[in-house]
């Protein structure tokens, strides 16, 4: 009887510890740091058009234009569901939601996919923030 408490204690232990092990890991891959994409990107195709991406908003801009109500979003970066691409950006406003499947991203380059006009904008960055 005693062997069979021991071996018992012993397999619980065991299973306790790779459940453990299989929790820290699947957390901390959930928990992994995404590419940054804030800083002041100019649009490859207008020079006078950019993206100012903060911690918390997104901002288009225009050179020699102030940024009004509607040209600033607050977004968030989230996973693509149907597993396609890059992860997407969703972003809203008081008076319009958008949303952009990053394409590409490194540290010049931002390829992003309008998800609703279909259109590909690329940015160089400009300066980080």
């Amino acid at each position: 009887m005693k062997k069979q408490i021991i071996i018992f204690i012993i397999f619980f232990g065991v299973g306790f510890l790779a459940f453990k092990f299989a929790a820290d890991y699947f957390n901390k891959k959930n928990t992994e740091q995404k590419p940054s994409i804030k800083g002041h990107w100019i649009l490859e195709s207008d020079h006078a058009s950019s993206l100012t991406i903060k911690d918390s908003s997104l901002t288009y801009g225009y050179e020699g234009n102030t940024p009004r109500e509607y040209d600033i979003f607050k977004y968030q970066v989230i996973e693509n569901s149907n597993g396609d691409h890059g992860n997407i950006i969703k972003m809203h406003n008081s008076l319009d939601t958008l949303r952009y499947e990053i394409l590409a991203h490194n540290d010049t380059l931002l390829n992003l996919l309008d998800l609703q006009l279909g259109r590909i904008n690329t940015y160089i960055l400009s300066s980080k923030d």
